[in-house]
């Protein structure tokens, strides 16, 4: 986890209501204080309060906290992509997971599957650059084979996310992605330029090897919204708003990557919010 699990599962619960919002259901009497403009309230308000926790976050860090490191600024941004990506899949069963969108395009979990073998590699091509800079005894150029050594056996990779269920592809791209963000976050300033030499056949430094987690993400949320698209699940006007939501929780988790403690009181308030609206929207639709 990136922040205070309870804050993670909070709007995952929420997610998990709101992606049976229905249009109609956006219209219904729904207030916040002096605005009653229906359950689409409910979205912005729990989008709002998790921006102002990244701004209390990020202002708490800047002025008592480790100061943010070039390659914590990147995860951040990097994981800002990876919660894009957890929404726009948000609903995505095993059947949907499964079926070609059209002649030789690839099913979503083909290319799950393609992002998280990229991110394995991206992940000991960094790790690999700053060992050898650090005064391991490695070569320039990193043998495809020690992408294992890095990032686990190749044999699970393949059984867990492609044979495996879509369910274990999700599971197992999240501990990998918390293992990014936990072990690269200790990059240091003076560590960036570190050479990589890889399938290119030219040095490239470590501060590109960590900006292509992000760009090769971002390419590929993009081809999982078109192909959804294409399965007849264009993303509904609910989705939209999580979309935005986790986007805003990103915001935050991402304020205090490598910082340690923040403290946990706004945390957990913020999930206490949202875990009532939480209710209160699912006691709505249910009456």
């Amino acid at each position: 986890m990136i922040i205070e699990a309870a804050l993670w599962q909070a709007v995952e619960q929420f997610a998990e209501m709101g992606r049976r919002v229905s249009d109609a259901d956006l219209e219904r009497p729904w207030a916040w204080r002096a605005y009653d403009d229906g359950v689409r309230r409910a979205f912005l308000r729990t989008g709002e309060e998790l921006r102002e926790l990244a701004v209390l976050l990020a202002e708490r860090r800047a002025t008592s906290g480790p100061r943010m490191t070039t390659a914590q600024r990147v995860l951040a941004q990097y994981h800002l992509a990876y919660r894009d990506l957890q929404a726009v899949l948000i609903g995505v069963d095993q059947s949907e997971a499964g079926r070609e969108p059209a002649a030789e395009e690839w099913p979503i979990h083909r290319t799950l599957g393609h992002i998280v073998d990229a991110q394995r590699t991206f992940f000991a091509l960094t790790w690999h650059a700053v060992a050898r800079q650090r005064g391991g005894d490695r070569p320039l150029e990193m043998a495809k084979e020690s992408v294992d050594e890095y990032a686990g056996p190749l044999a699970t990779f393949e059984r867990v996310v492609v044979h495996g269920t879509f369910t274990a592809a999700l599971a197992y791209h999240d501990t990998l992605h918390g293992r990014i963000i936990r072990e690269l976050s200790a990059i240091t300033d003076a560590e960036m330029d570190a050479p990589s030499l890889f399938w290119e056949e030219e040095e490239l430094p470590v501060r590109f090897r960590l900006l292509r987690f992000e760009g090769h993400l971002r390419e590929h949320t993009i081809q999982l919204e078109k192909t959804r698209a294409m399965l007849g699940h264009p993303l509904p006007e609910a989705l939209r708003q999580l979309r935005l939501i986790y986007a805003a929780l990103a915001e935050a988790e991402g304020a205090v990557i490598g910082a340690g403690d923040m403290g946990t009181e706004p945390i957990r308030a913020v999930a206490s919010e949202i875990i009532e609206r939480t209710e209160q929207i699912a006691a709505l639709r249910a009456g």
